[in-house]
């Protein structure tokens, strides 16, 4: 019987000869590698090994065994990251395109080389600039998503480039070219900013404010939208000439008044 060596290059393969039969005893057994004189042969590494038997005759025969290794394990990978993730691979962590070589260990022990050919994405421009009430993303090429900082929400159909934020609030952009995408830093935009930029303010009135979600309202006659922090519209109504306006907000929260045509913005105030 024999066993094979369990990895490449190692030594731990075995063989045990039955005892000869035949002939006049007692029998002589000499392997040719060692010279030793046992029935068994063990620490063997891959190869073919002879074992030479002899009785007391003098007659003598010999056997041969080939002991055997499995190939050498290797692997090769090509690995694509975002330039904000790294790679780990056993304990090493990469994150800078190059080609590595890993070595690991099977569930047998032996041992395995990982070749890794790592390419890191180049960084993407999450930038910004704004103007007024409009926050632009330098970056021209991939897909956005504007989101609001305080909630961590994205922002309903503000997919665009750039993101008007006249209701005020802190906003971030996350930028997705091919498969990585990037967030830029969140950029705050004071309601009050913007809407001491618009003379027209001066000709609206919203009271009591805060209120326990029923307002009185007069102003510019028009259409004049609700919308809450990420800017939903929650509610509409129209104002006309010369009329007092009441309405009623069920929720607790902070929301702006606007009238688009007149960049109108006026932040009001829920409280339950």
């Amino acid at each position: 019987a024999f066993s094979n060596v369990t990895c490449n290059g190692g030594n731990d393969g075995s063989i045990t000869l039955n005892s000869a039969t035949g002939g006049i005893e007692p029998y002589l057994y000499l392997w040719t590698h060692s010279g030793d004189t046992s029935l068994i042969e063990t620490d063997l590494s891959a190869g073919t090994y002879t074992c030479n038997v002899s009785d007391s005759n003098n007659c003598s025969t010999s056997v041969s065994i080939t002991i055997t290794e499995s190939d050498p394990i290797t692997n090769i990978e090509n690995i694509n990251i975002c330039s904000n993730e790294v790679y780990q691979i056993g304990d090493s962590i990469y994150s800078i395109s190059g080609t590595y070589i890993t070595l690991l260990q099977t569930v047998l022990g032996c041992d395995s080389n990982v070749t890794t050919i790592l390419e890191v994405e180049n960084e993407i421009d999450v930038s910004t600039q704004i103007s007024g009430s409009i926050i632009l993303a330098n970056n021209s090429t991939g897909s956005y998503q504007w989101i609001n900082c305080i909630s961590n929400s994205p922002i309903l159909s503000a997919t665009n480039q750039s993101f008007d934020a006249s209701i005020g609030g802190e906003f971030a952009v996350i930028i997705t070219v091919d498969f990585c995408s990037d967030t830029s830093d969140c950029i705050f935009v004071s309601s009050l900013g913007v809407e001491n930029q618009n003379n027209e303010l001066n000709e609206i009135s919203i009271y009591p404010n805060p209120s326990n979600g029923k307002f009185s309202m007069k102003g510019k006659p028009g259409i004049y939208s609700v919308r809450n922090e990420i800017g939903q519209q929650i509610m509409q109504f129209t104002i006309i000439k010369d009329q007092e306006t009441t309405f009623e907000i069920p929720i607790q929260g902070i929301f702006f008044i606007e009238m688009q045509d007149y960049h109108i913005h006026q932040k009001i105030i829920v409280v339950k």
